[in-house]
């Protein structure tokens, strides 16, 4: 049996919940990980490129393995934070 979860970001840009089947997770709940769920274009910003080059790194073959768990699709605007943190780890990514 699989859980499917969705992240929503508020129109601001500044509040991410987490919804499952069980209802919402507040990030107060989820404070084990401690990293949030972001879009490409954020991520791309923390690292100092474009979106572009973001897109290019992840068609990298170990970063690819890495993801294919999680099951995320190519058009995919928000990235879990799973996701974020792997891609954080591998390129050194600095997140404040």
């Amino acid at each position: 049996m699989s859980i499917t979860s969705k992240y929503y970001l508020d129109i601001d840009g500044t509040s991410i919940e987490q919804h499952d089947h069980h209802g919402t997770i507040s990030r107060e709940q989820n404070e084990s990980n401690p990293m949030r769920a972001m879009t490409k274009s954020q991520l791309a910003r923390k690292a100092g490129v474009s979106e572009q080059t973001l897109r290019v790194w992840l068609r990298d073959p170990y970063i690819r393995q890495q993801l294919a768990p999680l099951k995320l699709k190519k058009q995919q605007i928000l990235l879990p934070p799973a996701a974020v943190q792997i891609i954080v780890n591998h390129y050194a990514i600095e997140i404040d």
